[in-house]
């Protein structure tokens, strides 16, 4: 219960400093690995279900995420990826390692019926 106590208001101070200073929102539990670089960064969203691995690159205006309000599935990016500017990948897309998403792609997987 203590921990709950203090972690709210650092979370909420994360928040206003990310997304009003910087003019991101990269969500606190999202699993991005080590070496992560942000070029540009502004209007970024990342989902706190997004995980990547350690190089990750990404330039402005991406967006990682998932389908809707009822939907967890979100992408997987593996070991070196550089995501280009604009580009949106939403739901439970997998990309492997050493991948170039060029600028303004958008990737998003297809419900399942």
């Amino acid at each position: 219960m203590l921990n709950n106590l203090w972690a709210a208001p650092v979370l909420v101070l994360y928040r206003i400093i990310t997304e009003c200073f910087f003019g991101y929102e990269i969500q606190a539990a999202a699993t991005i690995g080590r070496r992560f670089t942000i070029h540009h960064g502004y209007a970024v969203v990342i989902n706190k279900n997004v995980v990547a691995g350690d190089d990750f690159t990404i330039r402005h205006g991406v967006t990682l995420g998932n389908r809707g309000p009822n939907s967890l599935d979100c992408p997987t990016l593996g070991n070196g990826v550089e995501l280009g500017a604009n580009v949106v990948i939403i739901g439970g897309i997998r990309i492997g390692n050493n991948v170039t998403v060029g600028a303004g792609s958008v990737g998003a997987r297809r419900r399942s019926r």
